[in-house]
């Protein structure tokens, strides 16, 4: 089974939000692009059931237990990632770590957080 089948909701966070024109959709202050705006921007414009649903699916790809090559052809060819996790000094797994505690944080948190305009 692929793996875009097997978690669809997680595919849709990368695949229509951080896919390779990611930054072209969205933009900040001093074109200061990060990641974390946009899972926020996911986050306050899905229904809360699809959140969980992206929650459920990440925590069961990081319980496959993936090394790092085979996270980064998940990522990138199964997934279509648009960014690299070493843009901001991490691993691909400390990457999705980083995108589920942002799906887990409080939704008051979410919303103080900059949140992107979205341009496309």
């Amino acid at each position: 089974m692929e793996l875009r089948e097997r978690f669809p909701a997680f595919g849709n966070l990368i695949g229509s939000y951080l896919h390779q024109d990611w930054k072209d959709d969205y933009y900040w202050d001093n074109n200061n692009f990060h990641y974390a705006s946009v899972v926020r921007y996911f986050k306050t414009h899905n229904p809360t059931l699809w959140i969980e649903q992206t929650v459920h699916e990440l925590k069961e790809l990081l319980a496959l237990g993936l090394d790092e090559e085979r996270l980064e052809d998940a990522l990138y060819n199964h997934f279509a990632l648009g960014t690299m996790p070493s843009y901001w000094n991490m691993t691909f797994k400390q990457w999705l770590e980083e995108v589920l505690k942002i799906l887990e944080e409080p939704m008051e948190k979410t919303k103080k957080q900059f949140i992107p305009e979205f341009r496309g």
